[in-house]
């Protein structure tokens, strides 16, 4: 039976950032719960990342294909925002050794799937029979450990990453925005999405095939036929071009603004079994300009979001992974855990 969840609150200073919630089959605490799948505490940059594209990570056929079909139809009937789209499909990684430092390389294993999968098996209301469709119902634990410079050594546990063989498992990109004054960037999404309805987020959304030539399913299909599969060079290139591009259409903030992306790992929110790829993307704009740039802007996304907010590091930090007081999806307090192991490596202190 669902339960009546309380509202949460997120206070930012002197703001409160609030969510609203009503009677659903889900826990606040289910809701944010996630599963780390590759912490990387040092960051990679793009020349450590390589990314193989293949067929044999598409998704399988599952023997409900006719409830995919049907729950998108009844989604778009109700919203008309949503359109369906390729997407890569994340079906795990390969790292180069036991250590993650500047020396090291990770090997992307992607597929590709559309939105329409996306919404007809992670966001449908039984994803978790989706789930248990999985031939080989991969359950294994990395422990990973690394030394902080005052030489603590702390453990991370990581689940397996390729599970969900029937399931879309969709690739989302996710940015911790830092400003010159120790702020993060955060967004309240508006009702016009298609999942995490009204949440507070970190600012995101999804790397595009079609930028790289594959615009649907059937073009992957006479692409895998016609050997002109696109390069690995061109799969990281989008994967970075896309989180810039996240960022500018949902804040204002230009590329010509920000350092390059570091790639901090993946986490995966346990409800819908979505995965996220984190980015750290540092901007010289303070907190202030970024709000007022959001405001005056002629934001290509503006329609996902209804505001902006920026938190401190520390009081961010505190308030979502220490004392689990927010609204945020599973799989974006995943990632401010895994920016949490990236600031503890670099020697930042937290509470």
């Amino acid at each position: 039976m669902g339960r009546r969840r309380r509202a949460v609150s997120l206070v930012l200073g002197s703001l409160i950032l609030f969510r609203s919630c009503s009677c659903t089959m889900i826990s606040r605490a289910a809701a944010a719960s996630f599963d780390l799948l590759l912490c990387l505490p040092e960051g990679m940059k793009r020349t450590q990342v390589k990314a193989h594209l293949n067929r044999c990570n598409d998704r399988r056929t599952s023997s409900s294909e006719d409830c995919v079909e049907a729950e998108w139809k009844s989604k778009i009937e109700k919203n008309s925002f949503l359109y369906n789209g390729s997407k890569f499909r994340f079906a795990g990684f390969t790292l180069s050794g036991d250590e993650r430092n500047q020396e090291s390389h990770v090997l992307l294993q992607f597929g590709i799937t559309d939105y329409r999968a996306h919404v007809g098996t992670n966001l449908r209301a039984d994803w978790g029979s989706m789930l248990s469709e999985d031939l080989n119902q991969h359950a294994g634990e990395n422990v990973f450990e690394y030394e902080t410079p005052s030489g603590e050594t702390l453990q991370v546990h990581e689940k397996d990453a390729n599970s969900g063989e029937c399931m879309a498992n969709t690739l989302g990109n996710a940015a911790i925005v830092e400003t010159c004054d120790g702020q993060i960037v955060l967004l309240q999404r508006s009702g016009n999405v298609g999942e995490c309805h009204n949440a507070v987020v970190l600012p995101g959304g999804h790397a595009e095939p079609e930028r790289i030539g594959i615009k649907s399913l059937q073009d992957w299909n006479e692409m895998n036929e016609k050997g002109t599969v696109p390069t690995e060079d061109d799969v990281v290139s989008e994967l970075w071009n896309a989180i810039l591009e996240e960022v500018e259409e949902e804040t204002g903030i230009l590329p010509s603004e920000v350092e390059e992306p570091i790639f901090l790992g993946f986490a995966r929110r346990v409800v819908n079994h979505r995965t996220c790829m984190l980015f750290l993307v540092k901007t010289r704009l303070s907190s202030s300009e970024v709000i007022e740039r959001y405001s005056s802007a002629q934001l290509k996304d503006r329609f996902e979001s209804l505001k902006i907010f920026t938190v401190s590091i520390q009081d961010l930090i505190r308030q979502v992974l220490y004392e689990d007081n927010h609204s945020l999806p599973g799989c974006h307090v995943g990632c401010l855990e895994l920016y949490r192991h990236y600031l503890l490596k670099s020697g930042t202190k937290l509470i």
